[in-house]
Formats: structure tokens, C-alpha cells, sequence
């Protein structure tokens, strides 16, 4: 018999609410290591809801939901900061120190997540660099990166601790469509080659057209 490959994340009825009550209900998926899907859905229609929950900003009212080895229902003050050390999160505008240096912007995070020795901290930076093909200058501002390059750094800083799932919240939504297709790529690769689980938040569907892989949507008030 096959191994069963083992799980990432896993919600059972779960119910995601925000200040104004039930945003999405009876909420069923799970994702597995080194597996792509996407999110997809209108404005409104509870994605943004769902990856607060997923990354531990909105709290768990109802149901099971087991991500990286951590039940959510028992994330608190003082434990979020190391359940979110499991996580990698890459946004549509990048969230990037601009006056910083390309390595500077990795520095800052190894050393928040306690990396204390400098050569391990250099050679990790140089590192995710090599993954994600960011062939700069590390000393090079970030304000001075094309658009590509900029989500290329943020693809590298949310690696850094070898997450086991990757939150990609509109990573494309601010490049031309050759650096939306080179992005797409990347995150698919680093997927597989990192046995990560990665959920890819969109509103690009030509996007599941040319890089296919399992689609979640938010209709109807839960996931179809």
C-alpha cells in the first residue's frame, strides 16, 4: 500500500467569522506537503477572512483545523509568534523595508527568529537568494529592484525558516504578466523542492489556466 503523504493543513466544519458576524461556514479541505492550490473567490466572499485564520490573526469559533502540526483552537498570546515561525507569508505589495539592502531585509528576520551566529545567518541568506534566483547585488536598496526582483526578495525572506506552508496573498497583482508567470513558476518549484503546501490567494484566474493545480473558492458563504 502507498504511504499517504502526509498533511499540512486540515479544517473540518470550521465557521470564520470577522466583527460582523459568520463570514464562511462548514469550511472542509486540507492541503499536502509539496501540493499548490489556489483561492479564488469574489471581494467579499471570505478569502481574506480565511488566510487571517489560517495565519492566526482571526480566531478559531468552531470546528477542527490542524495546520502544521498546531490545532489552531489553541493558538494564544503567547504561543502565536511560534506557530507563525511554521508559516511563509508573500504579499501583492511586497511588505519590504525599500530603504534597506536586499540582505538586510533577510538579516532583520533571521535575527527576529533568534539566528544568532553571523556565518549561519550569511549563509542562509545567500541560500534562499540562490532559490529564488535573485541574481543582485545583497548590498543593492530594495526601492532600486524592479517589480519581479522585489517579490523575488519577498519569496526568499518568507523561506527563511523553511516554513511548512506558504500564504501567497495576490502575489502577482502588481507585475506585468511575464513576472506574474516567472513568479507563479517559482513558487510552484520551491513547492515541490521544499515539501511545502502552498496556497496561492488570486483574482487572476488565467493563472490556473496556464499553471493548473487544485482550486478552492469562496461561494455561497463556504469553500466549494
Amino acid at each position: 500500500m502507498l504511504n499517504q503523504i502526509p498533511l499540512i493543513a486540515s479544517l473540518t466544519n470550521v465557521s470564520i467569522h470577522n466583527p460582523n458576524g459568520v463570514v464562511l461556514s462548514n469550511v472542509n479541505f486540507s492541503i499536502a506537503e509539496a501540493e499548490l492550490c489556489y483561492l479564488i473567490g469574489k471581494t467579499g466572499s471570505g478569502k481574506s477572512s480565511l488566510l487571517k485564520l489560517l495565519y492566526g490573526e482571526n480566531s478559531l469559533m468552531s470546528g477542527q483545523a490542524e495546520v502544521a502540526g498546531t490545532k489552531l483552537a489553541d493558538l494564544s498570546p503567547t504561543n502565536i509568534h511560534l506557530y507563525r515561525r511554521k508559516l511563509g507569508m508573500v504579499f501583492q505589495d511586497f511588505a519590504l523595508f525599500q530603504e534597506w539592502s536586499v540582505e538586510d531585509n533577510l538579516i532583520y528576520v533571521l535575527k527576529a527568529t533568534d539566528w544568532h551566529d553571523k556565518q549561519h545567518i550569511n549563509q542562509r541568506v545567500d541560500e534562499v537568494l540562490h532559490a529564488v534566483q535573485l541574481n543582485v547585488e545583497k548590498s543593492r536598496l530594495s526601492a532600486k529592484l524592479s517589480g519581479g526582483e522585489q517579490q523575488r526578495l519577498a519569496i526568499a525572506r518568507a523561506i527563511l525558516n523553511e516554513p511548512a506552508l506558504l500564504i501567497a496573498d495576490e502575489p502577482t497583482g502588481n507585475l506585468d504578466p511575464e513576472s506574474a508567470d516567472e513568479i507563479l513558476h517559482l513558487i510552484r518549484r520551491l513547492t515541490m523542492d521544499h515539501n511545502m503546501a502552498s496556497i496561492v490567494a488570486t483574482h487572476d484566474h488565467s493563472l490556473l489556466e496556464r499553471f493548473p493545480a487544485r482550486v478552492l473558492k469562496c461561494e455561497g458563504g463556504t469553500i466549494v
